[in-house]
Parts: C-alpha cells; sequence; structure tokens
C-alpha cells in the first residue's frame, strides 16, 4: 500500500513499477492481465495505466471491471425519466430524514417490533448512493417490506414534531403523499422487476473465483432475460402491474390513484400534417416512459459497455466451456481451423498452437473418463443399461437437452450458478486434482492463463472499506510499513499463519532480550557493596546520636522521640525480609531518609 499524491496515469505508472520491482515481481513477462474502473487516469487508451503497461507488455490484457460497468448501468437506468428520478430521490430523502435524528429511528424500530405479523428483525432505512453498490435494490427493498411501519413513522412524526415544526410537517406531508401513491407502486415494482435479474449477477461479478468466460455468459444470460422482457408480444408490463395491485390489498394504507395529467393545448402551425396525440392513460405512460424506457436503455448500455475488444480472446475460451468440449469429443472435425488463433497471438510467448490444439483434442476424447474418476459412481458393480458410445451420445444429447430448455430448474441453476458449465474453474479444478499438468501442459498453461486474468476489481476495491477501520483516528502517526502490515492481517484472513515461524520469531527477540540482561557490567555495583560499613547513615548517624542538638536540628525532634517512633509505629511495616543476593535496608535509615 502506497501513497500517491498525484494520480494521473504516468505517476500512477512509475508507482507501480518500483512496486514490483520492491516485490521482485517479474511483471514484464509474467503479468497476463490487469482490470481497473473507467476511471480516465486508469483506463485511457494512450495516457491511462492500463496503455502504459502494455507499451512496455503486450500480452498484459486490459478487462474493464464488470462490476463498475454493470453499476453504471444501474446509474444509466435510475435517472432515465421523471418517475424513476422522483422514487430513488425520495427513498434518499426518506433515509435522510428518518436516520438523522435518534427518536426518528426508535419510533421505527418500536413500530416494527411492535407489528406482530413480521417475524423477523427490526429492518434499517438503506441509503440511496451511485458510489455504493446494490444500495438502490436494497432500498427498495426495504421500503417494500418495511412499507406500513414507514407510513406510521412518518404520521406519528407528523403528529409530534410537525406542530413546532413546519419544515418537518411539510417533509412528512411530502414523503405521506408519495408513498401513499400507486404511483410509487407501480415504479417501485418496475424497478424491483428489473433488479431481479440485474442483482444477482452484481454480486456474483463481486466473488473472488469468477472467471471472464463465466461472466460473459452470465452477461449474456442477463441479455436475454431482458430481451424476453422488453418483448412487446410478451406484455410482461401486466405482470408488474399486477404484483403492485396485489401488494395495494394486502396493505392496510390506502394508496391514491394515479392521476390523469392535464395537457396543455399546441397550436397547429400551418403546413403540420401530423396532430399531437398526448399519451392520457396514466398506466400506459407508465409503461411507454417508464419500464419499456429503462428497458431499452439497459439493453443499448449493455450492448455498448460489454462489446469491448476481447471478444476475439472470449471466443478462443468458449472452447474451454462443457459444451464445446463434448461437441468436439463426439465430431473432432468440428473444431474451427481458427481455433485459438487470437490467444495465441497475444499470448504467444507462453502457448505454442500446433501443441495447444493436439492437447485440446487428446484431452477432449477422454473427457467423461476423467470427470468420471474425480467422484465415486452411484453403484460400482451394477452395470447401467447405457454404456460405450450409446453412453456419450446420450450425455450430450442430455446436456443439449438441459440447455435448450429454459422452463428446467435445473438448467436455470445451472446457468445462475457461478460452477456453471460456462465456468473455466471446475475445469482447472479437475487438471488440478488429477495432476494433468504434465499429461496437457499446453492445454493446463492455458487454463492457468484463463482462470487469471481478472473479471472486476472488487476484491481490491474493498481493501479501501476495511482501510476505514483499521485507520482510525487513533492510528493516525503510524508508518505506512506497520499500515501495510495489519492491511494484510485484515484482508488477508482466508492465509493460514505460519505458527511455527511466528514463535520462532518472537522466542528470538525473548533470548536477544535475555542476553542483553546478562551482559551487564556489575551485578551489584562496588559502591552499593560498602553501603553498610561506609555508607552515609551508617557514618552520619552515630555521630549525630552523641550530639542532642546536632540530631534535633537535622531530624527536628529528639532521639528519645525517633526511636519511639521506629519501635512502637512505623518499625515494623518498614521491615523487610533479606535475601540471598542482598542486605534489606534497616528500618533506621529508612525512617532517618524520610
Amino acid at each position: 500500500m502506497r501513497e500517491s499524491p498525484n494520480t494521473c496515469g504516468s505517476d500512477l505508472f512509475t508507482l507501480f513499477k518500483n512496486i514490483m520491482e520492491g516485490e521482485g515481481y517479474n511483471w514484464l513477462t509474467n503479468l497476463v492481465g490487469q482490470s481497473y474502473d473507467g476511471a480516465s487516469n486508469m483506463r485511457g487508451a494512450y495516457k491511462g495505466l492500463q496503455a502504459l503497461i502494455k507499451e512496455k507488455n503486450k500480452h498484459a490484457m486490459f478487462v474493464w471491471c464488470h462490476a463498475h460497468r454493470l453499476n453504471l448501468i444501474v446509474k444509466q437506468i435510475v435517472s432515465s425519466n421523471s418517475n424513476s428520478v422522483d422514487l430513488f430521490s425520495n427513498l434518499e430523502t426518506l433515509y435522510s430524514f428518518v436516520w438523522c435524528a435518534k427518536k426518528r429511528v426508535a419510533t421505527f424500530r418500536q413500530l416494527q417490533i411492535a407489528d406482530s405479523s413480521k417475524n423477523h428483525q427490526p429492518l434499517a432505512l438503506k441509503r440511496v448512493c451511485t458510489t455504493r453498490w446494490s444500495s438502490h435494490s436494497a432500498a427498495l427493498e426495504t421500503v417494500l417490506n418495511a412499507h406500513n411501519d414507514i407510513i406510521n413513522t412518518l404520521t406519528t412524526i407528523q403528529v409530534q414534531e410537525g406542530p413546532g415544526d413546519p419544515k418537518v410537517s411539510a417533509t412528512c406531508s411530502g414523503l405521506l403523499q408519495y408513498f401513499s401513491s400507486f404511483r410509487f407502486l407501480s415504479t417501485a415494482f418496475i424497478f424491483k422487476k428489473i433488479f431481479s435479474i440485474l442483482e444477482p449477477i452484481n454480486k456474483k461479478l463481486q466473488t473472488r473465483d469468477m472467471d471472464l468466460l463465466a461472466a460473459t455468459s452470465l452477461m449474456q444470460n442477463a441479455k436475454s432475460k431482458l430481451r424476453e422482457l422488453n418483448c412487446r408480444e410478451n406484455d410482461s408490463f401486466s405482470e408488474v402491474i399486477k404484483n403492485a395491485e396485489e401488494f395495494s390489498i394486502k396493505s392496510s394504507i390506502d394508496f391514491s390513484s394515479l392521476s390523469v395529467p392535464r395537457h396543455k393545448r399546441v397550436p397547429k402551425k400551418s403546413g403540420e400534417l401530423i396532430n399531437d396525440n398526448p399519451i392520457n392513460n396514466p398506466i400506459k405512460k407508465i409503461k411507454i416512459e417508464c419500464y419499456y424506457g429503462a428497458l431499452d436503455l439497459i439493453q443499448t448500455e449493455l450492448d455498448d459497455r460489454f462489446g469491448d475488444g476481447s471478444s476475439g480472446i472470449l471466443k478462443d475460451l468458449s472452447l474451454l466451456s462443457r459444451k464445446r468440449i463434448l461437441e468436439v469429443r463426439l465430431l473432432p472435425n468440428s473444431l474451427p481451423k481458427d481455433a485459438f488463433k487470437k490467444v495465441v497471438e497475444l499470448y504467444g510467448e507462453f502457448l505454442d498452437r500446433d501443441a495447444l490444439i493436439r492437447n485440446y483434442i487428446d484431452f477432449c476424447e477422454n473427457y467423461l473418463e476423467l470427470e468420471k474418476t474425480v467422484t465415486l459412481p452411484e453403484y460400482i458393480h451394477t452395470e447401467t443399461p447405457n454404456q460405450g458410445s450409446d453412453e456419450t451420445e446420450d450425455s450430450f444429447d442430455d446436456f443439449e437437452q438441459n440447455e435448450s430448455n429454459d422452463e428446467n430448474e435445473a438448467s436455470i441453476s445451472d446457468r445462475t450458478n457461478i460452477e456453471n458449465s460456462g465456468s473455466m474453474n471446475k475445469l482447472f479444478q479437475l487438471f488440478c486434482i488429477l495432476e494433468l499438468r504434465s499429461v496437457f501442459p499446453s492445454l493446463y498453461t492455458l487454463l492457468q492463463i484463463a482462470v487469471t486474468l481478472p473479471v472486476s476489481s472488487c476484491s481490491v476495491e474493498r481493501s479501501f472499506s476495511k482501510l476505514k477501520l483499521v485507520k482510525t483516528k487513533l492510528r493516525s502517526t503510524m508508518t505506512e510499513d506497520r499500515l501495510e502490515n495489519l492491511m494484510k492481517i485484515t484482508c488477508e484472513q482466508d492465509c493460514e499463519p505460519n505458527t511455527e515461524r511466528i514463535t520462532q520469531h518472537f522466542s528470538t527477540k525473548i533470548k536477544k532480550k535475555e542476553t542483553k540482561q546478562q551482559n551487564r557490567k556489575f551485578w551489584v555495583h562496588p559502591l552499593l557493596i560498602t553501603r553498610l560499613s561506609e555508607g552515609a547513615f551508617t557514618i552520619n548517624f552515630h555521630g549525630l546520636r552523641r550530639d542532642p542538638r546536632k540530631f534535633f536540628n537535622y531530624f527536628r525532634m529528639s532521639v528519645s522521640v525517633y526511636y519511639e517512633l521506629l519501635t512502637t509505629f512505623v518499625g515494623q511495616k518498614l521491615t523487610k525480609i533479606d535475601t540471598n543476593m542482598r542486605k534489606s535496608i534497616t528500618p533506621a535509615e529508612k525512617l532517618a531518609a524520610l
């Protein structure tokens, strides 16, 4: 972790080189991929960090963070029309209004606890923030789940605080009017429908073990689902309105119906042949402007932001999916003539195309046999009816059927699971478990590169949240080395520490400390050895005791009072036990020193 006062691409590149050289990494040869957000100093095609790294290392492929791209699309759709802007601005206003006072928060929680129809813990309102992923979906879901309690909270605040504060009363009235309208319900369920597709993908893109092929499969699946929603013939909007109406029926709140807007009459100009036909039906207006407008924008943004220049690499990596492997197993001649051409052009330093194709065809021929050796079969001695070549064809037919049947639950779960048929992680795990590195070396190298290519920078950016927890006000003066070590302990909790090395390190420090203590010049200094015979108390006290006047001037008490005080009051308290090392100081000497 290093701090950079300048954030331009050249300064970040210099900092990157210094860190790589300090850690001893050969990034000019071994760096195969890089992933950043969409900032110009990182993603810039000419002076960005990724461009400066690719000038030195041609095979350091840049992948624009998938999670950042999807978050930019969400940011676009929540501000695409007036209904969506009103929805999320009111959600943010509600959070700021309730959460700014502890009394209002307590009222909201008490109303949730008093609601006997809910068995879950009290919910907390979520903040809507463009830089916090999933905040729009979480805030909307919380308001829908605790809608009745939110309305009751606003009513209570208006009754208690409204008479003394007109601003609070006006805010409550505005929020109550909006959240008790069918316009809110229809818009909320529109975005709930959209978020039900985008939110699972957003969470999966933030996982650590997501590979590039699986991320592409997820995005293609999302495009197909959104295309199906956007099909005018299916009329998916009627389902949204139906869900909103069912919600209003179950709720104890009386929702106000949609109002018909009053349109201004536009005078027809001379020569104008087309009449102005405004939309008078409010449901149809929301359907066209909000629902289909948001879906059209999502499809356009997905095509623009996820249609990057790495499609050639993805086509080669798609041959590593289970579906393509089974196809090549049945028909070896079906392998495209330009297979692995793009990936070898980029990573020619590590791969040889002819050897890679031979390894790939050999692996496809033995794939099912290798896959069966990973787990034990259900029966060992019982013969199954499907064996030989029929088994291969049947398994491939079953796989094709699962891929094409959208209504099959198993197919849906396979596509939505991270370790699906489009993921290379399971194939790489197969290589590691069966130790196939020496059997198919070129294919193993390609799999290593494929699973190493970054999909997003979310795992790295989580360290910023941890930094706020580690670097508190009490730790503001720590050095960078200590801060970096604390961040490693906090962020890399999945790494098991070497306890033997830690124990040996601390034991060595203790031994050094003990050795330092044993190497003293004197155990007892010579001046302290002669204290009993030549000390100040031994010489002066006996002389003063023979002269009562001098004794009184020195101790401010007579000799008799001194001994009476010593024997009667403080003698036992000042007495200490002698040890084998040294004699203790006598009570008379201690009293004289006082």
